[in-house]
């Protein structure tokens, strides 16, 4: 799923950009051929876009994510066709940063958690200061996660996006020794110093190393809350739609009595010795036979602006949030990553023996937290 959702959104996001800074609207059409995966979007933007307001921004990127999960659910159905896969289906939860904006994007019952400090809990620590890097400079990287229910463990580096030319408000090499030094004297091994930020154009004055939170306040000042809101066919808006388009929603005793969406052929499959999928979500990539009967691959999409409480992201699947909470999450995953782990890892290790389901987890985290945004 990645190697259709990353590129088309890579793509449409540069589109959708360009396009409202030249003062239009049109449809893109899926370039041809195959689109490598990419994990950070570095689309070369003309100026001009770099004066639209933040609601222009925020637009152009939902607009972009819509149209990501059209084409990608076009594409998946295309091949499903091929090779006959008539019930594949994955939900999925994409996340897009860019400058300051965050967006979000989900099909099904995959969620993103936003693991942030409280303004009241930020005062209650000092930690280091987080400014720009003078020798390697940066034009602040732009950030594409995703994950699907149906995919493996992810793990990239940023890529060197730096431009030495293009880091005019970068600190003198005086000032990185003196931070270095500062490093050292928090415990902070000077070897773990990262020279470039994921966000580093974006810092706000005032604020923090993440990376320099003790982990001793984990449990009192990280905090785990949900950005998306499940699909489930029972729901609403949900049933509605699935009942008016002759499907309909069942309760299946031996799963807990959950809601499953099921195909208005479902009997008469039965009858003909197949095996018809029921699934427990109402919007999914894939599941070409059961399009018809409801299933959509029309995603819930929210843009907003960083705030200086927010520390990072966590996104999996259903997996996961069967059996940890939120808080529990946020705080399992900041840890890790603390002690230099890896919080996907962390999070998959905590939860694998307690749920019976799938798991699949990324984390993103903030390379700096508080000041004044």
């Amino acid at each position: 799923m990645k190697d259709l959702v990353v590129p088309f959104l890579r793509e449409d996001v540069k589109a959708k950009l360009m396009t409202t800074a030249a003062g239009g609207e049109k449809e893109d059409e899926p370039q041809e051929g195959t689109v490598k995966s990419a994990n950070y979007i570095n689309p070369s933007i003309p100026s001009r876009q770099l004066s639209l307001t933040s609601e222009a921004k925020m637009g152009a990127l939902k607009k972009a994510m819509k149209y990501m999960y059209q084409k990608t659910d076009e594409e998946l159905l295309r091949r499903c066709g091929i090779e006959g896969k008539h019930y594949a289906a994955s939900t999925s939860v994409t996340l897009c940063l860019w400058q300051d904006l965050i967006c979000v994007g989900h099909l099904g019952d995959s969620r993103i958690c936003l693991i942030y400090i409280t303004e009241q809990n930020l005062k209650s620590f000092e930690g280091v200061t987080a400014f720009k890097d003078a020798v390697h400079g940066s034009t602040g990287a732009r950030a594409v996660v995703t994950s699907a229910s149906a995919a493996g463990a992810l793990a990239n580096k940023n890529e060197d996006v730096a431009s030495k030319e293009n880091d005019e408000n970068a600190k003198p090499a005086e000032d990185i020794e003196s931070n270095k030094k500062e490093l050292k004297e928090n415990s902070i091994g000077v070897d773990s110093y990262v020279p470039k930020t994921l966000d580093a154009d974006w810092i706000a004055p005032g604020a923090v190393r993440t990376d320099s939170i003790p982990v001793a306040k984990v449990d009192e000042i990280i905090e785990g809350n949900f950005v998306t809101n499940d699909h489930k066919p029972d729901q609403g808006e949900e049933r509605q739609r699935i009942e008016a388009s002759g499907g309909s929603v069942e309760y299946l005793h031996n799963h807990q009595n959950k809601p499953f969406i099921r195909g208005g052929d479902f009997q008469q499959r039965k009858l003909l010795g197949e095996s018809p999928m029921q699934l427990q979500y109402s919007r999914a990539f894939g599941g070409k036979d059961l399009k018809p009967f409801g299933l959509i691959a029309d995603p819930t999409v929210n843009v907003t602006k960083r705030e200086k409480q927010f520390v990072g992201f966590i996104l999996a699947s259903d997996g996961l949030w069967d059996v940890l909470s939120a808080d529990v999450a946020a705080r399992t995953a900041t840890k890790a990553f603390l002690n230099k782990s890896n919080p996907s890892e962390a999070l998959v290790n905590k939860a694998v023996h307690q749920s019976c389901d799938n798991i699949t987890a990324i984390c993103v985290f903030y390379d700096s937290v508080g000041g004044e945004r």
